[in-house]
């Protein structure tokens, strides 16, 4: 079995991304839950999502706790053993995102350390005019 896919995933941000420098580009961080089913058969699962460079960059910028994502990308399975116990670790190391939560629902205030930042001269899905 290959231990990596290509996929695309929609859910909900668990957590404000975070992202950290490395030695030759920063990589942003975050977990998406994805829900399947209604009621008493739901199940939620939940996505590692790794995004290099500027574009991860710009996810830190524009998605928050919450925030609804499509995440398409390679993902990664990875299993280990600590202590006698055996896990899986689910990575999507993404090659491209789009905020699906609507911009009426976005939080508009700026995380204090972008608040200097600009907005993107690139219009989105949200600019179309249909």
């Amino acid at each position: 079995m290959p231990n990596s896919a290509t996929c695309q995933i929609v859910g909900h941000l668990g957590r404000d991304p975070e992202t950290r420098a490395g030695a030759k580009t920063s990589v942003t961080k975050f977990g998406v839950a994805v829900s399947d089913g209604y009621g008493d058969n739901k199940t939620t699962s939940w996505y590692d999502v790794a995004i290099f460079g500027a574009l991860g960059e710009r996810a830190a910028q524009w998605l928050r706790k919450g925030s609804t994502v499509l995440v398409c990308g390679r993902m990664s399975i990875r299993t280990w053993e600590k202590d006698g116990k055996n896990g899986t670790q689910v990575e999507i190391v993404a090659q491209s995102f789009e905020n699906l939560t609507p911009k009426d629902k976005r939080d508009s205030a700026p995380k204090p350390q972008e608040a200097n930042r600009q907005e993107p001269a690139q219009g989105g899905f949200d600019d179309l005019p249909f």
